[in-house]
């Protein structure tokens, strides 16, 4: 049976990421299919140590807790680039069941990411197909040639997260049309190739947790709707929850006597 205690779905840190569950206990779906243990790895953009979190619950009912582990602690002003992986530890040796879906990265895939939609406007406005205001304030905003583009885009480092930071646009006009129609079918995309992928996406209500996610909640919920998807909850940012969790279950704080 499927035991998913998290399921993510990505869609980039810039981006949203998604995790399917039921309320507190999760229903069996795939008898083939186990997931004992979620690694998600980060990896500094720039160079550095690698921070990896794993979540590893054996016995998944069971009596026995899941042990979640940190290697490190995130560093404050980084970027990270974020990879997951999902195993069955019930099985000699392990299976890999990560992907339902593979993750193509920001050039092929990352449906409804902040590079994404950066790239969509970006290709808009040289290909002159923006609506004449939205092609007036980029030119006013950003005053870019597109040898200026190609260069940050083909030729500097990081052009993931140059894209992505065109989401500000976005946000800037985001009651215009052009921009919630781009927006809406991202998030449908996104949605229909990487949660109605899974049998019970009409079951099981989906969490988003992302900037891209919580500042077009309303595009995305109607995209979702239209997908017979439920949403559970969309939060900005994942720390507040992680804290609150680890002060609740896990009492990481006990061991240096902090009251």
């Amino acid at each position: 049976m499927k035991k998913v205690k998290f399921l993510i779905i990505s869609i980039f840190a810039i981006a949203l990421f998604a995790s399917c569950s039921d309320d507190d206990v999760p229903e069996p779906v795939l008898p083939q299919e186990v997931i004992t243990t979620l690694k998600l790895t980060l990896e500094p953009i720039g160079g550095g140590t690698d921070i990896v979190l794993e979540y590893r619950d054996l016995d998944a009912d069971g009596p026995n807790p899941p042990v979640v582990d940190v290697s490190g602690n995130l560093v404050a002003g980084t970027s990270y680039n974020g990879a997951i992986l999902l195993l069955n530890e019930t099985v000699d040796p392990s299976e890999n069941v990560t992907e339902e879906v593979p993750s193509l990265a920001y050039i092929l895939g990352d449906e409804a990411s902040g590079s994404y939609f950066g790239k969509h406007l970006i290709s808009q406005f040289l290909y002159k197909k923006l609506p004449a205001e939205l092609a007036a304030d980029f030119n006013r905003t950003y005053k870019l040639s597109k040898a200026q583009i190609f260069e940050n885009v083909y030729n500097k480092p990081h052009a993931n997260v140059y894209l992505a930071s065109f989401m500000k646009f976005y946000s800037n006009h985001k009651e215009h049309a052009f921009i919630q129609e781009t927006v809406y079918n991202g998030m449908y995309k996104f949605l229909e190739t990487h949660v109605c992928c899974f049998d019970n996406h009409k079951n099981i209500p989906v969490n988003f947790v992302g900037s891209v996610a919580y500042h077009f909640e309303g595009i995305l919920k109607k995209a979702a709707n239209d997908l017979g998807i439920s949403i559970r909850s969309i939060i900005k940012k994942p720390i507040n929850g992680l804290v609150n969790y680890h002060f609740k279950y896990k009492k990481v704080l006990e061991k240096w006597k902090i009251s």
